[in-house]
């Protein structure tokens, strides 16, 4: 069995207005589609659908049953009745599939059928071998044939068909012109059929932008020249005979000859005009025009004078000025600087294989802002719109026949002094001018001799100092990222024709927004670890610490370092033992704070924390189930600086999201470190157990210095002083222990008591279970939490 697939239905499309004795392009008036399918011998019709696109496919018999697509274009010429037709040229365009190549196309046209409209088939008045070739879809056949047509009535237009870059599908030929003269002369109805011959055993498809394509450019288009009878015909065969890539380029276009005709007119438009301009009238039949870019695309026509007048211009030749072949040229090579002076730059480069010009780009930055400042056809440039007192950055393209590079390496150029010349003193007085969220003004007294100051920024007095503008005042407006957290720190220096002054005295700025980070306040925490070298001592910093927090440390009462230690929160005692007390002292603006705090020792390398397993029990089918410690969180729930630990207990039945058992509750502590035991949380008969189902999160939510626990509850939920949440003898578990109804809520929980603090609606609801991809509950759970 085998199908092919057509594209046959009929659609209402507007028509081009035709002018009289000139030239027109026409949309169809109506694309249609049918699909052939069945079996070897006994195939079947049946009308398609044209979108966007028209869609045409070919899968012959041998491979299977048959699918085939067949499109039919028809277009109205009834103005045409009078006239003779002296060029055409029809063009679709591929936007989809497999490559449309030659061979892989076939147009048709149908003659006689009444009012030249597609015929109507059906399984009853369908004649196979009288209107359907099947030889089209054998792959032995020598000759494919034509489409689910009436044989005697099609002109074949098959072979005269070209493919331009697998994309443009373009037929122009005698006999494509007698066709459309006969239609003219009959009923002005020209239809056309598009289709695929055999691919040899092979399913292939392609799609034709229809005239309703999102680019009007691609959409099917027919164009005509015709004139009154008796006027000379348009020139034919215009092609480019040559193009002289160069940074002035020229090219010249020939047509086939007109033996009666005297001169010729040739006429131009560049991309994007409307209207095309005579720019040449001549006797010979061709157009050297020297009056083209590189890279621009043009479009020519010609018309013909003769003693009976002059003809309509010929179908439009479209020629881009850009040797396809060639492709992008290389950057330049070994940008250097080959001299300076504070009002000169002179750079120069290698010149790359085929190289016409040179767009030479600068910049005051070294990796952005590059603005072209000139074009050059020699590899050199000289710059004379500088100052001394900048720095200046170059980047060079190279421009050939194929296209253009990208941008070659960047080279520097620094500020270029008089020697000899004034150096202006420092500036003086810095004071701020405005201060808001992301800009920073700040100004200064005026430095004889100064040509201009450059202006240094640092978040530290004793840190890195970065330019951040260059200004030819007194005063400099900083956006160049400023952070309204940060407070900064400026500097600046006067420059002048000499060189640079010494920097002027810092002048320190305030953040305009101050942050309050909201964490527990914890204290440093240290320990201390046996290990192979001695003792490691290790602490926490903290994120409210200075950039130059230091710290000394102690072992038992003896300072072991001479100066503080920053850059890391661990030190190795290579003398100390177990018995070794450890204290850790911070410092402040370089001093050392009077106390400190001491490190808990581990003499085995970890702290053992004891737990209170919950007691097991059974669930409604008769499993019994006792306690393991799952997934723990630590925080500080009580404001003491240390953490807590927030255990989650699973039963032994925990499970997936997969009916057919039931689970244990689920059991959240939270303990010390000693092991005391805070609370307790028991969520309930309707929140089952398994790794989807509860993510608690563990955070100072309120800000209050003190964690709080937020996780998924339901009916029946105990918070850790005992009270209940929602309806207490509700159970929503299924025959299966699934629990896919009733209430699911988010309840925030006191880190210190375990009390449900507030409790709120799950989101999202569950719904439609099956909604979420399954209908047994297997994806409704499967939701995940975090604190961000």
């Amino acid at each position: 069995m085998k199908k092919h697939h057509l594209a046959v239905a009929m659609l209402p499309l507007t028509l081009s207005p035709v002018t009289w004795g000139a030239s027109t392009a026409l949309s169809p008036t109506s694309i249609a589609s049918i699909n052939v399918g069945g079996e070897d011998g006994n195939p079947a019709i049946s009308t398609g659908g044209v979108g966007n696109t028209i869609y045409i496919r070919s899968r012959d018999f041998a491979s299977g049953p048959v699918r085939h697509n067949v499109a039919y274009l028809r277009f109205h010429v009834d103005d045409l009745s009078d006239a003779e037709i002296y060029t055409a040229s029809l063009r679709l365009n591929r936007v989809g599939g497999d490559f449309a190549v030659e061979g892989r196309v076939a147009i048709y046209g149908l003659l006689d059928l009444p009012s030249n409209l597609v015929q109507d088939w059906t399984t009853d008045t369908f004649a196979y071998g009288a209107e359907f070739d099947p030889s089209m879809y054998s792959d032995g056949a020598s000759v494919p044939g034509a489409t689910p047509i009436t044989l005697s009535q099609v002109e074949d237009l098959s072979d005269l068909e070209t493919v331009t870059e697998y994309t443009t599908i373009t037929l122009t030929d005698d006999a494509f012109v007698d066709f459309l003269q006969s239609r003219a002369d009959d009923d002005g109805n020209v239809t056309l059929i598009v289709t695929m011959p055999s691919q040899g055993g092979n399913d292939k498809y392609y799609e034709l932008a229809s005239d309703t394509y999102d680019d009007a450019s691609l959409r099917p288009v027919l164009e005509i020249a015709y004139g009154p009878a008796g006027l000379p015909a348009p020139p034919v065969g215009l092609a480019v005979d040559n193009i002289s890539y160069a940074a002035e380029p020229t090219l010249t276009v020939d047509w086939d000859a007109i033996p009666e005709a005297q001169s010729y007119k040739v006429y131009r438009r560049a991309e994007g005009e409307q209207d095309a301009t005579l720019v040449s009238q001549s006797n010979a039949a061709s157009y050297f025009d020297d009056d083209v870019q590189l890279f621009g695309v043009y479009y020519y026509s010609v018309a013909a004078v003769a003693s009976e007048g002059e003809s309509v211009p010929s179908v439009e030749l479209r020629v881009e000025v850009r040797d396809s072949m060639a492709g992008d040229p290389a950057a330049p090579n070994n940008l250097a600087v080959v001299d300076s002076t504070p009002g000169t730059i002179q750079i120069g480069w290698d010149a790359p294989a085929g190289a016409f010009l040179y767009d030479v780009y600068r910049s005051t930055h070294p990796d952005r802002d590059f603005e072209q400042v000139d074009t050059v056809a020699t590899p050199a440039y000289t710059d004379s719109d500088v100052v001394g007192y900048r720095s200046y950055y170059y980047r060079v393209s190279t421009t050939g026949a194929g296209g253009v590079s990208g941008p070659s390496e960047t080279v520097a150029v620094a500020p270029r002094f008089v020697e000899g010349g004034t150096v202006p003193e420092a500036p003086g007085n810095l004071s701020l001018i405005d201060n808001t969220l992301y800009t920073t003004e700040i100004g200064w007294d005026a430095v004889d001799d100064a040509q201009a100051y450059y202006v240094y920024r640092s978040t530290h007095t004793d840190g890195d100092f970065h330019l951040v503008g260059i200004s030819d005042t007194t005063s400099l407006n900083d956006t160049f990222a400023v952070m309204p957290q940060n407070a900064y720190y400026y500097t600046v220096y006067a420059v002048g024709e000499g060189g640079f002054s010494e920097p002027s005295d810092i002048f320190g700025v305030d953040a305009t927004l101050h942050v309050h980070r909201q964490m527990e306040n914890l204290t440093r925490a240290p320990v201390a670890v046996p290990n192979e070298e001695g003792i490691l001592v290790s602490w926490r910093l903290l994120g409210t610490d200075p950039r130059d927090t230091g710290f000394y440390i102690y072992r038992d009462g003896h300072r072991l370092n001479n100066f503080p230690l920053t850059g890391a929160t661990n030190y190795v005692d290579t003398e100390g033992t177990v018995d070794s007390t450890y204290e850790i002292r911070a410092t402040l603006d370089g001093f050392e704070l009077p106390s400190g705090e001491t490190a808990r020792m581990l003499e085995n390398g970890y702290l053992s924390v004891p737990l209170d397993i919950p007691e097991g029990g059974t669930t409604p089918d008769g499993v019994d189930f006792t306690y393991t410690a799952n997934d723990a969180s630590a925080a500080d729930l009580d404001g003491d600086g240390a953490y807590e630990v927030v255990l989650k207990w699973d039963p032994t039945n925990t499970g997936n999201n997969m009916p057919g058992y039931y689970t244990g509750n689920v059991i959240i502590d939270a303990y010390e470190m000693d092991g005391t035991r805070l609370w307790r949380i028991d969520l309930g008969r309707n929140v089952r157990a398994g790794s989807p189902y509860t993510q608690f999160m563990v955070y100072d939510f309120d800000g209050n210095g003190k964690a709080e626990m937020i996780c998924k509850t339901a009916d029946a939920t105990v918070d850790g002083l005992g009270n209940v949440i929602g309806d207490p003898d509700a159970d929503w578990r299924s025959s299966e222990g699934m629990v896919l109804e009733g209430p699911e809520f988010l309840t925030v929980f006191n880190g210190e008591t375990g009390e449900a603090m507030d409790t709120v609606d799950y989101v999202p609801q569950r719904g439609d279970i099956s909604e979420w991809g399954d209908s047994y509950g297997g994806r409704v759970d499967r939701l995940n939490a975090a604190v961000a």
